[in-house]
């Protein structure tokens, strides 16, 4: 066996020759490598090597445990993920070099992965298929395995496994600007790479549930969390048998929490370029790698037991790598407290901090606070008051005022502390107690950041008008200053609570919680625990004034000579008049931009609109070329370091004829690849649909040849059309058929609106923007015409009346006529034209029947109800409600 298993090995290397095969045998090196050199990192750049699309195969050894994999949203009901990353190298790697030579596997057939197993051999067969900036491999069928770096054979390639040391300015680049690139030069080298960095410095931007943290040397890299090991999202709930961290009270580690802002360390993980800029340190244009640590030293069985790296098991100890190791920690600070204690300060208080600051390795050289008010920041050192203690006293202030701080400790052996990790402390001190959104969203330097009041429960007295329910106990809540005529700036805030409001309520709140989130990466201020009052209930009118109008280039990451972020917009809700669509982007999302009064070119950056709440997810597919919107209005939030407006709805885009219609709708009747004799008219349906502009919308179905070539058309106002048997007979005829004579066609349906004409799409191309337009197959052939003259009181000819109740739950009546004795077949289809249920096959006598139709293990739906007897076809649409 083991004779067998090496020369499989001996195949899969390429050391024995092959029969040739339709897949390209090449390294992950021939993956990596671009004619033309990368600098910037862009989609374009990526999406320009050579054998993009190509069938290839390799060998290589998995390098990560697919079970870590965590990126993927998790659908508890069905306990399923949408895809999974693994990392691989490959295995001539040993002999060549492992510079080129790892990938990252993208695989929405899950199955193909989760079987994989760290240190497995295999051989791999699909395609390179990057995600924008990101090179990816798709896998198109199961890999084969060979072996295992433990199985006794390959145990060489274990060293493959361990990574390679780089110095962090080969990976990215430091403009000496406070801004980053990534090394064009060596990214063939790196992508998809497991490596190590040394003595590197912790930075940490927050924490939370996806923590943001970076380490700091030669240049910066940021980690990023596509390992269950490093996020805290799916603590306790991902798909069973994954290596998901649980909680302590599950037997688990609890949250993972970055190493301590300051400390050093050595990190491993594997090179990612994914665009990501969670720092907004990314120079203009270029992306930058990102590092992918994967595993902590724990891992999580599929049948759920717990092993951790070192523990004895069965007199062995067990191995599992920890991407982090801790170099050096920095000194500690904690017990931070201000005294006296209060929620809000009089100007008259003397107000203290103290704060306790240790170092285990070394001692403490000094405690330096920085505290800012209005905007200036001033240092001071810190009293050693006493032992491991260091006191500062505030200095008075005036009325209406945060007071923001943080402190560092700064040891001997060169490290620093900082508390808090991230962001300021702040107090408010006011002798009238809070009367302005403002005082609650506006950070100390006027930056992004935390709300200064973030995580206090205070008494308020702010007027404002709630401008927009977004959904159930999530309002947008606008002071009353900007109805004024007061700049918009700093004055909307989110009410996040279980208190039901109204679009238009003037409110006054008179004490509230002031609470921070993270949203994907961003940091949102909210109010919850709201007590409030109503004062009066405005109409439309109003609350359109309480909604100010902004121009895009104040929103984007600088707001001209204020040098302020895009913080200042945060939970406003905003109008953006006469705006210019820019570009279709990913996730539902697109571009647009304003100017300003004496501008004359439209800018050439803009601001993302974010399709949530009840905004459709396709709009941003179906927005012509060159639309201009009179206004469109939205929330103003933002995620992975990108302003986003998020309309409520449709309601909020005006305009006109911006859209074209949703194409992709469903052609009914005929069904896909069915034959028709034409003996009678023949009756066409489909699905309407909608423009999202509001035009309204007339439709043709078109006849066509093989060919393409248009035979006959007919309009229609809805989604039903019939071709009169006389005109089908004449068309069949013209094509030279005779009676009993078939010919094959093809069939679809044009919708127009005020612009212009479109077929219906069978789906929508993302790599091309772009839609495929679909058509129904169809035999015609050309028959005699059906009879209808009377009989007495039997049918003159065969029918298939509407069924009633139509729509129906979950059964209805099916009518039929019958006029000589024969063979009649009545069946259900869905709109994918698969038959679900045959309700008659068998011979009838003429005469007039009913059947009952029960659809109770049916979905809700469009079906067809198709009935044939002899000569005769016939079609009805049914709806199917539960």
């Amino acid at each position: 066996m083991k004779t067998l298993l090496q020369y499989v090995a001996l195949l899969a290397f390429g050391l024995v020759p092959l029969a040739a095969e339709a897949q390209q045998s090449v390294t992950l090196r021939d993956l990596n490598t671009y004619s033309t050199p990368i600098e910037f990192g862009n989609g374009d750049e990526i999406g320009s090597q050579p054998l993009i699309d190509v069938d290839v195969t390799f060998t290589a050894v998995v390098a990560s445990n697919p079970r870590s994999s965590g990126l993927s949203s998790y659908n508890s009901d069905d306990n399923s993920i949408d895809r999974a990353h693994v990392f691989i190298i490959d295995t001539t790697a040993l002999g060549s070099g492992r510079e080129g030579m790892g990938m990252q596997i993208v695989e929405t057939d899950v199955e193909f992965v989760e079987g994989l197993v760290r240190g497995g051999i295999y051989t791999f067969r699909g395609t390179l298929s990057p995600y924008f900036s990101t090179a990816q491999f798709d896998l198109t069928e199961q890999p084969v395995e060979v072996g295992t770096v433990t199985d006794g054979t390959y145990d060489e390639y274990a060293s493959l496994l361990e990574p390679l040391v780089v110095s962090m300015d080969d990976i990215n680049i430091n403009n000496g600007d406070g801004t980053y690139r990534v090394n064009g030069e060596k990214y063939g080298d790196l992508n998809g790479l497991y490596v190590k960095v040394e003595d590197a410095t912790v930075i940490i931007e927050n924490v939370g549930n996806r923590p943001n943290w970076a380490v700091d040397g030669l240049s910066r890299l940021w980690i990023y969390d596509t390992s269950l090991r490093y996020r805290n999202d799916r603590t306790d709930s991902y798909k069973t048998g994954y290596n998901y961290r649980r909680s302590e009270a599950n037997g688990g580690k609890g949250e993972f929490v970055p190493p301590a802002s300051g400390s050093v360390i050595n990190l491993s993980g594997f090179l990612v370029l994914n665009n990501d800029d969670p720092g907004s340190d990314n120079a203009s244009d270029y992306s930058t790698f990102s590092i992918n640590p994967f595993e902590d030293g724990t891992y999580w069985s599929p049948d759920g037991q717990r092993f951790d790296d070192g523990q004895d098991v069965g007199g062995v100890p067990f191995e599992w790598p920890n991407d982090i190791e801790l170099v050096a920690s920095p000194p500690s600070i904690s017990n931070v407290a201000l005294s006296p204690v209060k929620d809000i300060y009089a100007t008259s208080d003397a107000i203290t901090v103290t704060l306790d600051a240790v170092s285990s390795e070394s001692t403490i050289d000094s405690v330096v606070i920085t505290y800012s008010v209005g905007g200036t920041s001033t240092s001071a050192v810190m009293s050693n008051s006493s032992g491991d203690t260091y006191t500062f006293e505030f200095p008075s202030v005036t009325d209406v005022t945060v007071v923001s701080y943080y402190a560092q400790a700064y040891s001997s052996d060169g490290l620093t502390a900082r508390y808090p990790v991230t962001g300021s402390e702040s107090f408010l001190v006011s002798d009238s107690g809070l009367s302005s959104v403002q005082t609650i969203q506006e950070t100390a330097d006027g930056k992004s950041g935390a709300s200064p009041l973030a995580g206090l429960t205070l008494p308020m007295d702010i007027k404002g008008t709630v401008v927009r329910v977004l959904e159930t106990g999530k309002y947008i809540f606008h002071d009353e200053d900007i109805a004024n005529g007061t700049a918009a700036e700093w004055l909307g805030v989110v009410i996040e609570d279980d208190v039901t409001l109204e679009e238009g309520q003037v409110i006054t709140i008179t004490s509230a919680k002031v609470n921070e989130d993270e949203n994907f990466g961003e940091s949102q201020t909210y109010l919850s625990d709201v007590a409030f009052s109503v004062v009066e209930t405005v109409g439309e009118s109003a609350i359109e004034e309480a909604i100010p109008s902004v121009y895009t280039e104040d929103m984007l990451a600088s707001l001209g000579d204020a040098g302020r972020e895009m913080e200042a917009y945060e939970g406003l809700y905003v109008r953006l008049e006469d705006a210019y669509f820019l570009e279709e982007n990913s996730f539902g999302e697109f571009t647009v931009a304003n100017m300003k009064a004496g501008e004359t070119e439209v800018p050439a950056s803009g601001v993302k609109f974010d399709d949530n709440y009840g905004f459709p997810n396709d709009v941003n597919q179906h927005i012509r070329e060159g639309a201009v919107f009179t206004s469109i209005m939205g929330h103003v939030t933002s995620t992975f370091n990108e302003v986003k407006i998020q309309p409520k709805s449709l309601d909020d885009v005006k305009g006109e004829s911006w859209s074209f219609p949703v194409l992709e709708f469903a052609l009914l009747t005929p069904p896909n690849d069915v034959e028709v004799e034409v003996t009678s008219d023949i009756n066409i349906s489909w699905d309407t649909t909608v423009d999202y502009d509001g035009d309204s919308l007339s439709y043709n179905w078109v006849l066509y040849g093989t060919d393409y070539s248009v035979l006959t058309s007919i309009a229609s106002a809805d989604g039903e059309s019939t071709l009169p048997f006389a005109d089908a007979d004449a068309l069949l005829a013209s094509l030279g058929l005779e009676v009993g004579q078939s010919v094959e066609a093809l069939w679809n349906v044009t919708v127009t609106d005020s612009e212009g004409t479109f077929p219906v799409a069978s789906g929508y191309d993302y790599g091309t923007s772009s839609y495929d337009t679909l058509y129904q197959n169809i035999t015609l052939t050309r028959g005699v015409a059906t009879s209808t003259e009377s009989n007495g009181d039997l049918p003159a000819s065969f029918a298939l009346e509407q069924n009633y109740p139509n729509p129906f739950n979950p059964t209805t009546t099916v009518a039929f006529d019958v006029p000589q004795a024969a063979n009649v077949r009545i069946e259900v289809y869905n709109i994918l034209g698969q038959s679900v249920s045959t309700l008659l096959n068998e011979t009838r006598a003429a005469g007039s029947y009913t059947l009952e139709f029960d659809a109770s293990n049916l979905a809700t739906g469009t079906y067809i109800l198709r009935m044939e007897s002899l000569d005769f076809v016939q079609t009805r649409r049914m709806m199917l409600i539960k």
